[in-house]
């Protein structure tokens, strides 16, 4: 019998040249080769499309007071501290002797600034946030490497998402009871609870056999809904890292990022953002408003969230909060699911409530950097204006 011709179809992939206007929220730096940084950069057009960039080559650099040994001491300093001192940059050519010079120099109180390769590069390549792009992608969802940037004066509304997510655990164990997130884009809104358990599916809550199962399902629906910002309350110190924790013990690749974004962070020697998430930031309801220096009765969700918002959590103060957990877990899930998401609703109503995003978005385009970097400086520098 005569096998009938197939006709196979191979595709080649070609850079194709692109260009438009980005509002760039975020950072995430690496270093895969000994001699040199990189940078991925995240950030949504004005039709709030997700764009991720790739900075191949960032030179180890820091600016001193002291010139190099090979400096003309005819040419002035290329830039000037605060103080109007003259600054020298100093080159390195592998990031080992870069970060040795800089651990000396703290060690030894020698004054030098800018040791931060992304705060460099981001005053130097997109200032404001806002800015004017061309470069190379291979399709139009791919990573744009190594693109240039300029300066535009357009702005716009960023159309940015953002999930708040918080878990539910055993009070006597390190079990993971439930993820309940509630995301959040303009008008749009998604309310999910992954939960352990055996019961049918019901309206937002989605039952799993186990915790394996429950965290694979987790990290597939966190891809596709794609969320910008993860808000939380205290979420740093334990929903982020107990879902990381659970995933390492369970042999699951803790990849939330964008683009499923794998490279290593760089050295801690240098201002990293607090994210583990590259793609996402992390942004924690407490720290958001101490950086805004909002005045707070107490630091609890449901102190904030009756200050602010008028509501509060579904086990009320009176009642022992470690009993109910269990006695949900072990006889009502949907009753646990319900509390679990009612906290999610309450972060997002505070952060709504004080406008936080849309202040973060115009604290970025005045003091530069990233969405997940604004807490720091602004609570250095915000006696000053606020």
């Amino acid at each position: 019998m005569e096998t009938p011709f197939k006709k196979h179809l191979f595709i080649k992939y070609t850079l194709l040249e692109r260009n438009g206007l980005v509002f760039l929220y975020e950072y995430y730096l690496t270093s895969v080769t000994e001699t040199h940084y990189s940078l991925y950069v995240f950030g949504k057009d004005p039709d709030g499309h997700s764009l991720t960039f790739f900075v191949e080559t960032l030179a180890p650099l820091i600016w001193s007071e002291q010139p190099p040994d090979d400096w003309d001491p005819l040419v002035p300093g290329i830039l000037r501290s605060t103080d109007f001192t003259p600054l020298y940059p100093i080159s390195y050519t592998t990031i080992a002797d870069f970060e040795s010079e800089i651990h000396i120099r703290r060690t030894e109180g020698h004054p030098f600034t800018a040791d931060d390769v992304i705060f460099q590069w981001m005053s130097s390549a997109c200032p404001g946030g806002f800015v004017a792009w061309t470069g190379h992608q291979e399709n139009p969802a791919g990573i744009i490497k190594n693109p240039i940037f300029s300066a535009t004066s357009q702005r716009w509304t960023p159309i940015l998402s953002y999930a708040s997510l918080d878990i539910e655990t055993g009070c006597f164990s390190d079990d993971l009871y439930c993820i309940g997130i509630h995301w959040v884009q303009g008008s749009d809104e998604i309310r999910k609870v992954f939960m352990l358990g055996t019961q049918p599916n019901h309206d937002y809550l989605q039952f799993f056999a186990t915790e394996k199962e429950l965290l694979i399902a987790f990290s597939s629906w966190f891809q596709v809904q794609d969320p910008d910002i993860i808000v939380g309350w205290h979420i740093h110190e334990f929903d982020i890292r107990f879902i990381e924790q659970k995933c390492k013990r369970w042999g699951i690749p803790f990849n939330l990022a964008r683009q499923r974004i794998t490279d290593p962070p760089a050295s801690l020697s240098l201002r990293q953002t607090r994210s583990p998430i590259p793609g996402r930031v992390i942004l924690d309801g407490v720290e958001a408003i101490e950086a805004l220096q909002i005045p707070i009765d107490g630091y609890s969700l449901e102190a904030a969230s009756q200050q602010f918002i008028g509501d509060g959590k579904l086990i009320r103060p009176e009642q022992d909060k470690v009993y109910e957990i269990e006695r949900m877990f072990r006889h009502d899930r949907k009753a646990l699911g319900a509390y679990n998401l009612k906290d999610c609703e309450l972060v997002s109503g505070i952060i709504d409530a004080l406008e936080i995003l849309p202040t973060f978005i115009k604290l970025t385009e005045f003091l530069g950097g990233s969405l997940s970097a604004i807490p720091s400086p602004l609570l250095a520098i915000s006696p000053l204006y606020l």
